[in-house]
């Protein structure tokens, strides 16, 4: 179980954060154009929990908007880690490893961020690995039914008993989310989780609809962990994915 932080606590109140229930990861959904604002109009928060690392990773960004806004993710990702292990750990610097994801070096913790649109999505836990994915709905999401119908075939193998069809837009991206979450727990990145799954051949970009049951290879990748669709406003659709 992770002990609960209210968002509302110490410098998280100046973001602009919801808590989502989960009892085994810290979950904090981030509106981060409101909290890139807050953090401007308060920039010694920023200064108190941003790292070297963080300004380094921050720099490779042009966008001066989006600069903003995913430094307010860095600042509630550090906020969560001091609440959940001490400031000290906090203060880790980011390393990303070779073909591997972002982690705190030295920090007995997993964490994974996401983004879509104005919102984020982070997620961190004591032990374990985790994966998190989030999507904004769209007015609309243009794709051919047979790759709509493989998505959907895919993550209802390995997800939980909500039923999907590949006709409805939300149950699409809810679908992808799974499939994205999957791929980041296992640190397999998107374009191989699609091969391994038999949604896309390796090597290919498009999207194929021959070979062995996506069902049967979706499956068989999943023993070791689970999958949770979460419970969030009506605007973003997530997923959690967790070891066992």
């Amino acid at each position: 179980m992770v002990r609960d932080l209210a968002p509302s606590s110490g410098d998280a109140g100046f973001l602009v954060v919801r808590r989502i229930p989960s009892p085994s990861a810290l979950l904090w959904l981030i509106d981060m154009q409101a909290s890139a604002a807050a953090l401007k109009r308060h920039p010694i928060v920023a200064q108190r929990w941003l790292t070297r690392s963080d300004h380094r990773r921050l720099k490779r960004i042009r966008d001066h908007a989006e600069k903003a806004r995913r430094a307010a993710t860095y600042v509630a990702l550090r906020i969560m880690i001091a609440a959940l292990l001490g400031k000290r750990h906090a203060r880790a610097p980011m390393v990303r490893p070779l073909g591997g994801k972002p982690r705190l070096a030295g920090v007995p913790i997993s964490f994974n961020l996401t983004h879509s649109g104005d919102f984020g999505l982070i997620g961190v836990g004591r032990r374990g690995k985790l994966g998190v994915d989030l999507e904004e709905v769209r007015d609309s999401l243009p794709m051919a039914l047979k790759h709509r119908a493989r998505i959907v075939e895919a993550a209802r193998a390995i997800g939980s008993d909500r039923v999907l069809v590949p006709e409805r837009d939300r149950d699409v991206l809810q679908a992808w989310t799974r499939l994205e979450a999957f791929s980041k727990a296992t640190g397999r990145g998107i374009n191989r989780t699609l091969a391994d799954f038999g949604i896309r051949k390796q090597g290919n970009a498009r999207l194929h609809t021959q070979g062995d049951t996506v069902a049967a290879r979706a499956r068989s990748q999943m023993p070791r962990y689970v999958v949770r669709d979460l419970r969030l406003p009506p605007r973003v659709i997530a997923a959690l994915v967790r070891d066992v």
